[in-house]
């Protein structure tokens, strides 16, 4: 079968059961299924993935609030890995051992 014949396979898929699927995916391996199509991108940003990454990754039960308004969970998501990688100590590099 050709990879363009499985990929409408995959799209004749419904958003929820898709949503699923790519909820299963590794975050880092999510860009690239976010850039494949519109069905992907629209699924990519299923809010209860993002809410069930939120707490499997970071342990994380509500959503952030800003100015007094709830962001989504991708933007939770979002802030929280950003601010995560930020507080964590650069990898050490040759150089530091020496």
């Amino acid at each position: 079968m050709a990879q363009n014949e499985e990929l409408n396979h995959i799209l004749q898929l419904d958003h929820e059961l898709l949503s699923l699927i790519l909820s299963c995916v590794a975050t880092r391996d999510i860009l690239p299924c976010f850039l494949t199509c519109k069905a992907f991108f629209k699924a990519t940003k299923d809010e209860l993935a993002w809410q069930r990454r939120c707490d499997a990754d970071f342990g994380i039960s509500a959503p952030d609030v800003a100015d007094g308004v709830a962001l989504s969970w991708y933007q939770t998501y979002q802030g929280t890995n950003l601010m995560s990688s930020l507080s964590s100590p650069p990898p050490q590099t040759n150089t530091d051992l020496e």
